[in-house]
């Protein structure tokens, strides 16, 4: 499983450069330059909710509503959640054997209807969720022509021989 925990890692440490790039309020200079300084905001929300949510319900939680936790609105209040989830997945990470990742789980959608999914699976979304929405957000910010972090998982994970 290291491989893969690896991976998940990898999945969400650019969401902190990317908050950083659109500086404290946000895209101050991007909004002039046709990005809504709320939409960035909007999207790294979003992907916090469900970092959130589905690590509780992989953690077990199967009544955790979207969102699980309250999702602050200020960069610095969002970045100090990313971190504080990423601590809480790796220690969840380091905790799951090999035979637990099979394991059927019940969690409610944000509707409140009930399912069922194994953990592999729940895991696997986490990664989804958090890559669709990260480029996203690296889209916008390619759209106005600003700067963003490397995000490529290759980049994070080769090794030189």
């Amino acid at each position: 499983v290291t491989a893969p925990r690896r991976g998940v890692k990898h999945c969400f440490v650019a969401v902190p450069r990317i908050q950083a790039l659109s500086g404290p309020s946000w895209g101050h200079g991007l909004f002039r330059q046709g990005l809504s300084m709320g939409s960035l905001r909007k999207i790294c929300q979003h992907l916090l909710a469900g970092e959130v949510t589905w690590l509780a319900r992989a953690s077990g939680q199967a009544e955790a509503k979207w969102p699980a936790r309250p999702i602050p609105a200020s960069p610095s209040e969002m970045r100090a959640l990313f971190d504080q989830v990423a601590q809480e997945r790796q220690a969840l990470l380091r905790g799951i054997s090999d035979a637990q990742l099979d394991r059927v789980q019940r969690y409610r959608d944000s509707k409140g209807s009930l399912y069922q999914a194994t953990l592999r699976n729940m895991l696997l979304q986490m990664i989804i969720h958090a890559t669709h929405h990260r480029a996203q957000a690296v889209n916008a910010l390619r759209r106005v022509g600003a700067a963003v972090p490397e995000v490529d998982y290759m980049q994070q994970v080769r090794e030189p021989v």
